[in-house]
């Protein structure tokens, strides 16, 4: 070997009967993050938060441990995802013994101990070649059971259109310019989650469902919160003209607002893996009976009349 570069070696241990042997090398470039896991003792710990890991395996020998500890005993998932659908992976978890799991598969492990600790391992099947191009992606999921602070609305300065005024939907949520939206996920034992992912499915025109649909996601932080702002730019009423009245400083004002109705959705993988229609199960704002909450974009507010109430 004459190329420069930074080696690891793998070392296979094999009785001699005496007899003369020869040293080897052979050489695979494309290598994961996880060579040196190759051992229980040298497993990757993965912290407390949801992980995804892209690993290979670059021989038949290569084996990579995971270790990842239920710091409060709350449920979680794992899940080995085989995209290529090779068959070059063998999943097991230690369960006094190392135990084969079909990738693909969600597993949920549930009824747990505070602090238990999760023993996994990806090794190569040894009836197939080992293609280090092939790519495995290693999942460990705390539940989403739950979320909590869930706040989504427009400035604070917005004079809402009331009920009284318009109804046909009513504007749960309305804004000028900005729609705020933020909450917090939640594991089985009710703590913050680092990590979940959660998607605002937003529709600007709901007369034109198609075009103006939008959905954005976000990440959990350290608190499990999520918190973001969407610029709504261009406003294009599609009702116009509602009169509404509001009562401010001693006055009577009456406003006329264009409108354009809009709505939104949350919808929050639970990481469960499908549910009983074989749809991703997912919980949030927003469902079957109820699929949308209606949103008002004002486009355009005109005074009409103030008089002293």
């Amino acid at each position: 070997m004459t190329e420069p570069g930074h080696y690891y070696w793998f070392m296979e241990v094999i009785d001699s009967d005496g007899s003369p042997f020869n040293f080897g090398a052979a050489v695979a470039t494309n290598l994961d993050a996880y060579e040196f896991n190759d051992t229980e003792t040298l497993a990757t710990i993965l912290p407390d938060k949801q992980n995804t890991i892209t690993g290979n395996m670059d021989s038949i020998n290569d084996i990579d441990y995971y270790q990842f500890t239920v710091v409060r005993g709350q449920d979680i998932s794992i899940r080995l995802l085989d995209e290529t659908l090779s068959d070059e992976f063998i999943f097991e978890i230690n369960n006094n013994g190392w135990t084969p799991l079909v990738a693909n598969n969600n597993y949920l492990l549930s009824n747990l101990q505070a602090n238990q600790s999760i023993s996994l391992r990806v090794r190569a099947n040894t009836a197939l070649p080992a293609d280090p191009s092939n790519n495995y992606t290693l999942t460990t999921s705390s539940i989403v059971t739950s979320f909590t602070n869930d706040v989504i609305s427009g400035e604070s300065n917005v004079n809402r259109i009331p009920l009284i005024a318009y109804s046909q939907p009513y504007l749960t949520t309305q804004a000028y310019n900005r729609l705020n939206w933020s909450l917090v996920l939640r594991d089985s034992t009710g703590a913050p989650i680092e990590g979940a992912i959660a998607y605002f499915n937003f529709i600007k025109d709901v007369e034109d469902q198609a075009n103006t649909s939008t959905s954005y996601q976000a990440l959990s932080n350290t608190n499990g919160k999520i918190s973001d702002q969407i610029n709504l730019n261009s406003c294009t009423p599609n009702v116009k003209g509602i009169l509404h009245t509001e009562y401010s400083l001693g006055y009577k004002n009456v406003w006329e607002s264009d409108v354009e109705v809009g709505a939104w959705q949350i919808v929050i993988p639970t990481n469960r893996g499908l549910d009983e229609n074989g749809e991703i199960d997912t919980i949030g704002i927003g469902g079957d009976n109820v699929p949308y909450v209606y949103f008002g974009h004002i486009c355009d507010q005109d005074l009409i009349s103030s008089e002293p109430s």
